[in-house]
């Protein structure tokens, strides 16, 4: 492996530290030359629909990719991008000692960003970005919920610059909600300037700015890790209080925090303005994670502190430093900081202060001013006996040899003009395949019919042969032990799990083989599962948990993708809403793809009480957020099956009003509201519901042939609606033929959409350019022959007639060959009052302007009727054969041929 050849820039860096390295840097005279960004490399989805790799070797592409970042945002999620050469932006500029920008230019990141930056071994120069509009500032931006990985990578020679405050770092202005992230392998030798006029409390770090406060649970850990660059503040106004770090500036997070093999070589500069509380630590400026602990192993803190400290006034407490943390924050428990073999060179203690968050902003104390109500202080610091304090002699050159084997630093190497580093570091470790993967042992226990011998976490491809894989694939899920993220699963043959059973009967006996629960907001299913066009029968799942499907839940910037598969009789069923056949929920930042799925599933929910989560035939739903940006992507897909709900109530939303329920034969609810720019985040083409959606409706809920609720951009185009809607004991709620509600802030795209029955739906926008929505009042042109003329007609092309039933998207048709799709007799039959009452009420209310002089319109019966079954929910009146429902403000009754409720299963 090579050696570093120089160390220039580190010593460069101990100017402050050790008079003896301090060296002069001539200014930049040097030209370098403009770069027109090379983006040509990039042929990816950019919807992240599926995970590509991409490599770079020149700086043109290099920008390129920071363009694509910037100017079309497009987020890398689950994609990896590889440097495959060293790349200097800008050659002969120095970015400690210029008085221009250089000729490239690092655009600013406002987007969020994740995916795999891998630098195998190699070296980026040059980079230069400010950035003045930025929220969180750093060259990926920012993180919120997403999933990011870098390593085996050096950055030497770069400058990053910002004048917002609120967060900023090198690499990520912030990471939050449930965003993972990992550094590994990395070397920065940067210059950061904050010029904001007001404090950072969000933070300012060498690698990232901050785990803000409210930040949810993100998760970040560090190893083999090196910030050795200048951080550079400059405030003029206090405004509470500034957190600077040299690799973060603050944490707050419900997950601990592990820093191993790292080292801060950092230089602070500055001032710290009047009356505010400044915390500056070697690796953290305040970690605040109540109850949890940030370790920090094995690691060196040998930094510069050269911040001016103004005048403390009032009680406010100034400047306060810490070696590895400058303060912890106390708020009915400990937020506490474990160091174990640590090395530090400076006087300023392991841990500064603990702030307690009890009165003032700036009650801050120290060690020397405990009193006995801030005793607390004691549980926030717990260091280890092998944690000493050195020379920086000890950390350089020859000397260094001795100090890494006194002190039991392994992983270390010295260097022979420069301080010790870690020795993935020195040797220039890629990290990218030359050295043996660990096995990383499953430890869960699994029934005698499932079989995980498969399974090792070293491979990327799976395939399952028969019942015994299948389930052992579900066990590994549902144990979250193993979310297969970022890799493939392949069924190599049709599969049932459980020959003989029926999952229509109208008593389902439990069968032998029963697929796991699901573990509620635990699973998250992130790889690729290709059916290759095989079927899976026989699946019976009960869960008593929110969040129920075959693959349980996705999130957490995660990409999970579902394709070429069919699902024949399977039973799911449910005691809480968050339920489809496919997956039950989506919750945080994260891509779901569902392509060329068949499912027949029988899907059931008896829960009583309306929620917000949804349930449907392919997705549940995704779980509300206002800041989640949720990509979905459904095409080619087809939900043939039943969906049951038993809802007779509403529960309380978080602002106090009754929440119902949304049900929908594709997808129940999509509740993320988050766009970028009015970009399509929801992509549903050439899809058809031909099932039934059966039982009560919630009260103040929405039942659409396609989508329960929608309040996100979306775009539904070359899509059949031609189900059954047999729903009683409605009242104040939404039903539509294609959506059950549409918000008005949802801008939807409907083109080449088909379908049957009366109403579309309530509140539905349509752009006046996307007129092509088409109701088929003569169900017979969907069925056999006659379909094809209407497919023509229509333009509905990647579709294909079938001999018994409604047509289906080509490429589904293709996949399960003999299977008859049910053709059940469409419909929601409605009659309309001459004088509409109680205009305005419930979710689907609006002005209601043109409808009052309707007359009956009424659909026909369906010809298949819900079958007579015992029931578990709470009883239901029937003494009426319809129900109120308001459409566009105005109260409709709605003619239903049979009442459907939930089946008793005999359990053994």
């Amino acid at each position: 492996m090579k050696k570093i050849i120089s160390l220039v820039i580190i010593a460069a860096m101990l100017v402050s530290l050790l008079p003896c390295f301090a060296i002069t840097i001539a200014a930049d005279t040097t030209a370098n030359t403009a770069i027109t960004p090379d983006t040509s490399w990039y042929d990816g989805d950019t919807t992240n629909a599926t995970a590509n790799t991409f490599e770079i070797d020149s700086a043109a592409k290099l920008l390129g990719f920071a363009k694509l970042m910037s100017e079309n945002k497009r987020a890398f999620v689950g994609d990896t991008v590889k440097l495959t050469a060293d790349i200097d932006l800008n050659p002969g500029w120095d970015a400690n000692n210029f008085t221009e920008a250089p000729a490239n230019v690092w655009p600013q990141i406002e987007q969020d960003q994740g995916g795999i930056f891998d630098g195998q071994g190699h070296t980026v120069k040059g980079v230069y970005q400010v950035s003045d509009t930025a929220v969180f500032a750093g060259i990926f931006g920012r993180n919120y919920g997403r999933a990011a990985e870098i390593k085996n990578v050096r950055f030497e020679n770069c400058y990053s610059e910002s004048s917002v405050g609120e967060g900023h770092g090198f690499f990520f202005g912030a990471i939050t909600s449930n965003a993972d992230v990992k550094i590994d392998n990395v070397y920065v030798d940067a210059r950061i300037k904050n010029t904001a006029e007001t404090g950072a409390a969000d933070g300012i770090g060498g690698l990232i700015g901050g785990m803000p406060w409210g930040g949810a649970a993100p998760k970040l850990s560090m190893s083999n890790t090196v910030f050795a660059g200048n951080i550079e503040i400059n405030p003029t106004k206090a405004d509470g209080y500034m957190v600077v770090g040299g690799l973060v500036g603050t944490i707050n997070t419900t997950n601990p925090v592990a820093l191993t093999n790292c080292a801060s070589y950092a230089t602070f500069k500055g001032s710290a303005p009047a009356g505010a509380v400044t915390l500056v630590g070697g690796f953290v400026g305040c970690y605040a994670a109540v109850n949890y602990t940030l370790e920090i192993i094995t690691s060196v803190s040998s930094c510069a502190y050269q911040i001016t400290d103004a005048t403390p006034t009032g009680t406010r407490s100034g400047l306060t430093y810490g070696s590895f943390v400058a303060s912890t924050r106390y708020n009915n428990g400990c937020a506490k900081v474990k160091t174990t073999n640590v090395l530090y060179t400076s006087d300023k203690p392991v841990l500064g202060c603990a702030w307690i968050l009890r009165g003032p902003l700036a009650d801050v104390y120290t060690a020397d001013t405990q009193s006995t109500e801030t005793k607390q202080y004691e549980g926030s610091i717990v260091a280890e006996s092998t944690s000493a304090m050195v020379e920086v002699s000890a950390l350089t050159g020859s000397a260094a040899e001795a100090t890494i084997t006194a002190k039991d630093f392994a992983d270390w190497s010295a260097v022979e003009d420069g301080l010790m580093l870690p020795t993935v570091i020195v040797e220039g470790s890629t990290g990218s395949g030359d050295e043996e993967e660990e096995e990383i042992p499953l430890e869960i226990e699994v029934p005698e019919e499932a079989d995980v011998s498969w399974y090792s976490s070293k491979l990327n491809v799976y395939t399952l042969e028969d019942a015994a894989d299948l389930l052992g694939f579900a066990y590994i899920v549902a144990a979250y032990n193993d979310f297969f993220a970022g890799k493939t699963i392949k069924l190599a043959a049709d599969i049932d799990l459980n020959p003989g059973w029926d999952a229509g009967a109208e008593e389902v006996e439990i069968p032998d083989n029963i697929w796991p629960v699901c573990n509620n907001s635990q699973d998250r299913f992130a790889g690729v599962f290709d059916g290759q066009g095989h079927s899976i029968s026989g699946i019976y799942l009960y869960s008593g948990v929110e969040r129920a499907g075959i693959f349980g839940t996705t999130g957490d910037g995660t990409v999970a993708i579902v394709k070429n598969l069919k699902i024949l009789n399977t039973y799911i069923e449910s005691d809480h809403d968050g339920v489809g056949s496919i997956f039950g929920s989506s919750f945080a930042a994260c891509t779901v793809v569902i392509s060329n799925v068949y499912s027949e599933a029988r899907v059931i929910c008896n829960a009583t009480r309306g929620g917000g989560l949804g349930i449907g035939g392919l997705i549940g739903g995704s779980t509300w957020n206002s800041k989640d940006v949720f990509n979905l992507t459904i095409e080619n897909s087809v939900f043939a099956g039943e969906v049951t709900s038993s809802f007779v109530e509403n529960t309380q939303g978080n602002n106090g009003e009754a929440t119902g329920a949304n049900i929908g034969g594709i997808l129940g609810a999509m509740n993320s509201k988050s766009v970028a720019d009015g970009a399509t985040l929801v992509n549903i083409t050439n899809c058809a519901f031909y099932g039934k959606l059966l039982g009560v409706m919630p009260m103040d809920g929405n039942v659409g042939g396609l989508i329960g609720v929608n309040r996100q951009h979306m775009k539904v185009e070359n899509c059949i609606s031609a189900g059954s809607i047999e729903i009683t004991t409605a009242t104040f709620g939404s039903i539509g033929s294609v959506f059950g509600l549409l918000t008005g802030s949802a801008v939807t795209s409907l083109k080449n959409d088909l379908y049957t029955g009366d109403f579309l739906g309530s509140d539905v926008y349509i752009p006046a350019e996307d007129d092509l929505l088409i109701q088929i009042s003569d169900t017979a042109a969907l069925k056999g022959s006659a379909a094809a003329a209407l497919l023509t007609e229509k333009g509905l092309t990647e579709w294909s007639v079938t001999e018994a039933g409604y047509p289906l998207p080509t490429t589904v048709k293709d996949m399960i060959g003999n299977v008859e799709v049910p053709a059940y007799e469409p419909g929601v039959g409605v009659v309309i009052p001459d004088e509409p009452t109680n205009p305005g009420e419930g979710d689907g209310a609006g002005d209601g302007e043109g409808e009052g002089d309707q007359t009956e319109t009424q659909a026909p019966a369906p010809e298949t009727q819900a079958p007579t079954t015992t029931t578990t929910a709470a009883p239901v009146e029937e003494e009426s054969g319809c129900a109120s429902v308001v459409f566009g403000g105005l109260v409709m009754t709605l003619m239903i041929a049979g009442a459907a409720v939930t089946v008793v299963k005999k359990r053994k």
